[in-house]
């Protein structure tokens, strides 16, 4: 697997809606994502959530814990899992 994060080219995503955005690298600004606002994480598989929030970073097990919005199912990813993030509102 490729480490994109090294990588100096940005990554950008494209919407349905029209709306396109350049993502956060790894986990770079993840610990501080506004936990109201709906996120987009990318992993390094080419899979992909969306509709997610933060529910906890957990630092000793380097994982962190997403929730749908509507709280109907949650994942625990490793860190090193994530290829990125963005806003998708």
């Amino acid at each position: 697997m490729i480490n994109y994060t090294d990588m100096n080219t940005p990554i950008k995503v494209s919407f349905k809606n029209g709306l396109t955005i350049t993502l956060n690298k790894g986990m770079k600004g993840l610990e501080n994502a506004d936990k109201n606002r709906k996120l987009y994480i990318l992993f390094r598989d080419g899979d992909s959530i969306i509709d997610v929030i933060v529910m906890e970073i957990m630092h000793t097990l380097k994982i962190v814990r997403f929730s749908k919005i509507d709280f109907s199912r949650s994942y625990r990813i490793p860190f090193d899992d994530i290829l990125g993030w963005c806003y998708t509102d």
